[in-house]
């Protein structure tokens, strides 16, 4: 039994130095520069831009020309760092540093070989101490970031309201006050009607025609809705026409796929640890923890990106006007030289072929006439239909709309028959062209998808919220630590020790679970510390009794530890299965909570019959079961 215990002991001491190097990192030498590579993409060739002028200069206490490595449009900075951040901050310096002397013309594309420390460790003597930072992934609140909810659009029907002599621009109006006050008044009429998660948009070419998307299960139920709301406009308004009609059911994983999609786009942003996962039947949370721009993440996700090439009929023309910017901005007009809304073009075009026939190797580049220009490739049955198409139409109009929207309209010169082509002329800067590529290779969305929800969390606040955490935890666990001391002696410095050792295996498991930590999770934690202490307390105070009757001293701790055995397990089992209700139902927050709620019961459950029993047979053997004083036990008794 003895020899069991002292292995069991071996057991314990080598669980706690894994749990060291888990949760804290030690490193055995001191860091040392290491290399790491910048990318970056210009868009002309770099020996035009060194030519013109421009030259490589000082940047982060270097000289560029050291560094760098540049080849037709792509460029290669490999500056030196000891740690992520200090390569973090370097690549900022570069990339505005170039950003400055080139004139825009250089953007960022991917930083590589940053498996470098998280953070400086302070050596001494050459030997390594452990970063006294946990290496635990942070949660959103405790972050900073973006926490948004997308809403999965299930139905779209767009509506036509006929024109009046005293509203000649549509009921809608020409200001915006008239809109809002036009889709105020349609939202209380459907809501007045039994809707409850529809969302109504004016056409912003044509404020005659509306959008209005709901949330309808099934095509049943979406048919009725569109009458429902069809009905409820004629009562109101007098004459209104059904005019689209789009329904997005049939596949069991159109949620899943959706997000798939949104965590390829995500990835495209370089957010680091985000959080991807689907809310019931219809809803997606997103959370971007570190994100310095929510606004393009927002575009960039929200963004259908189902990309058209339509052949418009030939009663329409295009018309081009440009941007300050040179961006190439489309208009329809009919032979007679009158405005037509671009819906209504749209609605009346042919599709040619989608995005969903493109490879996902779409490239950025640049164009003699046009500038920024993205280079695509169709997969074998989209380039055989397109190079079908262009064969029958030369000399007319070729269409590419980008979610319902035209943004270039070219005349087809000749054949295209190799499935590859590029979109040119639409963009104001090399950033527009590249956010369309990236777009086009992550693919379109399956339905398109509405932000119900946007949330940020400064970086400031989640500092704070890990100060004050860290302090109202130190000083909970001062007072624990001196409670178990003052009451139950020798006994109660066991249960610190013990409850030390579980605050380890607890942080250990959520490191190697991949787990992440978040405020509600610190509560959670902490909770689970406290029902620790308080299986110490049952099994000790069961010792206390014990002592009043004629047992020997390792008789006493065996009935300690075994009838406190059935309430510790209720106790135990009981919020287990909260904490499982918690994390089956819950999302985000209240899911972290659960996580470390559930880890720490059932930590603590081995922490007490498992770490706590060895300990206080490893005491009782020493001499000190002699001073019965130190367990709080009768004077009058023997051992």
């Amino acid at each position: 039994m003895i020899r069991r215990r002292r292995a069991w002991l071996l057991v314990i001491v080598a669980l706690v130095v894994a749990c060291l190097e888990v949760v804290f990192q030690p490193i055995r030498r001191a860091p040392r520069l290491q290399e790491f590579e910048i990318h970056y993409r210009a868009d002309r060739d770099i020996n035009k831009l060194v030519k013109e002028g421009e030259d490589f200069d000082q940047v982060g206490g270097k000289a560029i020309d050291d560094v760098v490595t540049a080849s037709g449009t792509d460029i290669v900075v490999t500056p030196e760092a000891s740690t992520r951040e200090g390569a973090r901050k370097l690549e900022q310096d570069y990339t505005k540093k170039l950003r400055e002397r080139f004139r825009n013309h250089i953007t960022f594309v991917r930083s590589t070989g940053l498996d470098l420390p998280s953070s400086p460790r302070k050596i001494i003597g050459g030997l390594a101490l452990y970063d006294p930072r946990p290496q635990l992934k942070l949660g959103l609140d405790l972050q900073g970031g973006s926490h948004l909810v997308l809403q999965v659009r299930r139905a779209l029907f767009e509506y036509q309201f006929e024109k009046t002599t005293e509203q000649p621009s549509g009921p809608a109006g020409e200001t915006q006050e008239e809109r809002d006050a036009f889709l105020a008044k349609i939202g209380n009429l459907l809501e007045a009607s039994g809707f409850e998660d529809v969302s109504v948009k004016v056409k912003e070419d044509s404020p005659d025609l509306i959008d209005v998307a709901t949330q309808a299960m099934s095509k049943q139920q979406a048919t009725n809705d569109r009458d429902k709301i069809l009905n409820a406009l004629k009562r109101e308004f007098g004459s209104v026409t059904l005019v689209r009609e789009e329904t997005y059911f049939g596949e069991e994983n159109i949620l899943l796929r959706t997000v798939e999609i949104v965590r390829r786009r995500v990835d495209s942003l370089g957010v680091s640890e985000p959080l991807i996962q689907p809310q019931g039947d219809s809803q997606i949370i997103v959370e971007l923890p570190g994100i310095d721009d929510p606004d393009k993440a927002i575009e960039m996700i929200g963004t259908t990106a189902l990309l058209e090439f339509r052949h418009i009929p030939e009663k329409y023309e295009p018309e081009v006007e440009r941007s300050a910017g040179g961006r190439e901005i489309v208009h329809f007009v009919d032979k007679e030289g009158m405005k037509i809304p671009t819906s209504v073009v749209y609605n009346e075009s042919k599709e040619i072929v989608s995005g969903r026939s493109l490879k996902p190797n779409s490239t950025v580049g640049m164009d003699p006439a046009e500038g920024s220009a993205v280079h695509f490739e169709f997969d074998s049955d989209g380039a055989n239909k397109f190079g079908q198409f262009t064969r029958k139409n030369v000399g007319k109009y070729l269409a590419i709309f980008l979610d319902q929207q035209p943004i270039s309209c070219p005349v087809i010169r000749q054949p295209i028959t190799g499935g590859r082509g590029q979109i040119s002329g639409g963009f104001d800067t090399i950033e527009e062209a590249r956010d369309l590529m990236q777009l086009l290779n992550a693919g379109a969305l399956p339905v398109p998808i509405d932000i119900v929800e946007n949330r940020t969390v400064s970086a400031t606040l989640g500092t704070d919220s890990i100060r004050r955490s860290l302090i109202a935890g130190l000083i909970g666990l001062t007072f624990v630590v001196i409670f178990m001391i003052a009451v139950y002696r020798l006994p109660g410095a066991i249960a610190n020790l013990a409850l030390a050792i579980y605050c380890l295996l607890v942080l250990a498991t959520m490191i190697i679970l991949n787990a992440t930590l978040t405020l509600p999770g610190i509560a959670g934690f902490i909770m689970s510390i406290g029902m620790t202490v308080d299986t110490n307390i049952l099994v000790f105070e069961r010792m206390k009794e014990e002592f009043r009757t004629d047992k020997t001293f390792k008789s006493v701790i065996q009935a300690g530890f075994a009838r406190a055995w059935t309430a510790i397990l209720d106790s135990h089992v009981t919020t287990l299965i909260g904490a499982g209700v918690l994390f089956y139902y819950g999302t985000g927050p209240v899911k972290g909570f659960a996580v470390t709620l559930g880890l720490g019961v059932l930590t603590s459950l081995f922490t007490a019959f498992t770490i706590s029993r060895v300990l206080v047979y490893t005491v009782a053997e020493t001499g000190l079961k002699r001073s019965l004083p130190l367990w709080n036990a009768p004077r009058t008794r023997t051992t």
